[in-house]
């Protein structure tokens, strides 16, 4: 058999378990593909977050080969990287296939499919990511890895942000791979040089793409100093002074670029925080556990932080891609919708975050390779609060999970890990799977865009 070949004989061997859980992984990489691509062909991109900044960022960028003035685009203060790649593929997409929209007073000819077809391609390979580090961490369990690639994938946060022209798929997608490759370079007893060059090249193409990605860094850097900083010497640090010094170098350069050269002039104003503006702030602190689950979406519970993002996440408050606030209040089969998002999502919310404990525990007690992941999301957690509390939008506009994103692959990881913990008893993992399984299949109503329009999939 060719090296790297898959042996389907041997996976035959292993039990109906392990088939089955590739026949999921499978089937999750396969809704992903779909649900992107019927919602690229759907999804009306006027109807995103900021559509028309990020429209206006990517034709001043490849038109006038420059980014816009704040006055231009109020994306104007984000890097350029994801506006450059998503940019060339809408306009290959315009060019090659002849993909183009009705013109309208805020939005240009141009089609924008091409570029939503390649947030679908960022959250593919992110799935893979989250299958590799999946396997990395807990190299024999299938079941682990498939429930991990099936939460991502029918995570509905993740689906309506590959829908719009957005920067937070791609960053999504090399946080992860940040991750994976650090989980990769620390359970290896000798520093890497090769891994940690290509993990420097990873978060140097992050900051380039979106300031936020400085959370996974932070993380990935406390992973690194907890694994190595008892064992440098002198010999070991002379070792690796090159590829380290180039690495810092590259990283340096990048945030050079990207931050000196912006009109913001700091990172801390690209992150978006430090700017404390007035306002009530009680509303923060709120947990509407009734208002969550029978009327989810805005003017609801503003600018709870919980309530919003949690409904963010499973549902549409903010009501970009489910319903509209010109439409007035959701009601009738959109309303039914919502709701029923809200209660689908409260089971896998509670084993993603049982997993996490989980996963945080394995990695302050035993397991250093895990660091890097379980520090992921409290950090960038923290960013996106202090953004939103000092920020502070009347209208609740900052609560918005996509600028979590980053954290999905690490809450799909929890996931797995406490679906293989539960599915340690037979007749619960049967009732589980089974429920999950009904859950993913009533999501798709509202994942594949058409409900907004009364035209639901079925």
């Amino acid at each position: 058999m060719a090296v790297g070949a898959f042996d389907w004989r041997a996976l035959l061997r292993r039990g109906p378990s392990e088939l089955l859980s590739w026949t999921a992984i499978v089937l999750s990489f396969l809704a992903i593909a779909v649900v992107g691509g019927w919602n690229a062909a759907n999804y009306k991109i006027t109807l995103g977050y900021d559509y028309n900044s990020n429209a206006e960022y990517m034709h001043i960028l490849l038109d006038e080969h420059r980014i816009p003035t704040p006055q231009e685009s109020l994306e104007s203060r984000q890097p350029p990287l994801y506006y450059l790649v998503g940019g060339l593929a809408a306009r290959a997409g315009h060019w090659i296939f002849g993909w183009h929209e009705e013109p309208t007073k805020d939005l240009p000819e141009h089609s924008y499919r091409g570029a939503q077809i390649l947030n679908t391609v960022f959250v593919l390979v992110t799935a893979l990511f989250v299958l590799l580090l999946a396997r990395t961490i807990a190299p024999r369990s299938p079941p682990m890895w498939a429930a991990a690639v099936a939460f991502f994938a029918f995570l509905p946060v993740v689906s309506k942000t590959e829908a719009m022209i957005h920067a937070e798929p791609m960053n999504m997608m090399l946080s992860t791979a940040a991750v994976w490759l650090t989980t990769k370079i620390v359970r290896r007893s000798e520093l890497s040089r090769g891994l940690l060059l290509a993990l420097i090249l990873v978060l140097a193409l992050g900051v380039a793409t979106r300031a936020s990605i400085v959370f996974t860094a932070a993380a990935i850097a406390i992973a690194l100093a907890v694994r190595y900083a008892p064992y440098l010497d002198r010999s070991r640090v002379r070792r690796h002074s090159v590829p380290i010094a180039v690495a810092c170098v590259l990283l340096a350069a990048v945030v050079y670029w990207v931050v000196d050269g912006h009109h913001s002039g700091t990172l801390v104003e690209l992150l978006d925080i430090g700017h404390h503006l007035p306002g009530n702030r009680a509303a923060f602190f709120r947990l509407p556990l009734g208002e969550m689950f029978t009327t989810p979406f805005r003017s609801h519970y503003v600018n709870s932080a919980v309530g919003e993002t949690y409904t963010e996440i499973w549902g549409d408050w903010i009501g970009s891609f489910a319903w509209s606030t010109f439409m007035g209040s959701p009601t009738g089969r959109i309303l039914a919708t919502l709701k029923n998002q809200s209660w689908i999502g409260l089971i896998p919310t509670l084993m993603a975050l049982g997993g996490y404990g989980l996963l945080l525990w394995a990695a302050l007690r035993k397991r250093r390779d895990l660091l890097a992941a379980a520090l992921v999301p409290p950090i960038a957690i923290a960013g996106y609060l202090v953004r939103s509390y000092q920020g502070f939008s009347p209208d609740g506009d900052l609560l918005k999970a996509t600028y979590i994103l980053t954290t999905a692959p690490i809450w799909a990881l929890s996931f797995g890990i406490a679906y293989d913990r539960l599915g340690r008893f037979r007749l619960l993992r049967i009732g589980l799977t089974a429920t999950l399984i009904i859950f993913a299949v009533i999501e798709l109503r509202f994942m594949l865009y058409g409900v907004r329009d009364g035209n639901p999939p079925f």
